[in-house]
């Protein structure tokens, strides 16, 4: 089905990515845990703010845990990508839309697939970690906006501007990983 790949445990950089990226996940949970408990049963949270920040529409208190949920989500699914990446290259390599890469692969000696593989899926571990703190950073602001009654008006756009960038930058990443790989392969045809 996929391209057979060795293996390789993640470096030193890597396993830093996704520890930090479980602390910050960590750390959002319990943030939620403790507003959720601090607060009485029949207490009203904010589901909803208008464009100067005031709350527009109110719910119960279980809100607090959907919203660490879904903002816990996209984390969590790169966590899994990068835990199962082998797997995932082997049986289902159309779950990654890394054609420049993928096109590549085959043509690397069995024992370098893996390192190269770990290079593109530590950048996708780095865009985790980055995630889960821009995650973390809105949900306490609209934990503070529970205790304040307002949103600062700062929250939204500067939360759509970091994604932007961070997927930017991420792009941009994977592309020089690719101009790399095709370096590398470049050389490695010229020698044979």
């Amino acid at each position: 089905m996929g391209v057979a790949v060795q293996p390789r445990p993640l470096t030193r950089r890597g396993r830093a990515l996704v520890a930090f990226t479980a602390l910050g996940l960590a750390f959002m949970w319990a943030a939620a845990l403790h507003a959720y408990l601090a607060l009485p049963e029949e207490a009203l949270v904010p589901t909803h703010f208008g464009p100067g920040g005031e709350p527009t529409s109110w719910g119960s208190k279980d809100a607090l845990l959907w919203l660490a949920l879904a903002l816990s989500a996209a984390p969590l699914v790169i966590l899994a990508a990068v835990k199962f990446r082998f797997t995932l290259l082997e049986r289902a390599p159309y779950l990654l839309s890394l054609p420049a890469f993928l096109t590549r692969l085959h043509e690397l000696s069995f024992e370098e697939r893996g390192r190269w593989v770990n290079m593109y899926f530590e950048a996708l571990a780095g865009l985790g970690a980055a995630l889960t703190y821009l995650m973390l950073y809105l949900y306490l602001a609209l934990l503070q906006a529970l205790s304040s009654g307002q949103l600062s008006g700062l929250v939204v756009p500067s939360t759509m501007t970091s994604v932007i960038a961070l997927l930017a930058a991420f792009l941009l990443y994977l592309r020089r990983l690719s101009r790399r790989l095709a370096a590398q392969l470049k050389a490695l045809h010229a020698q044979a």
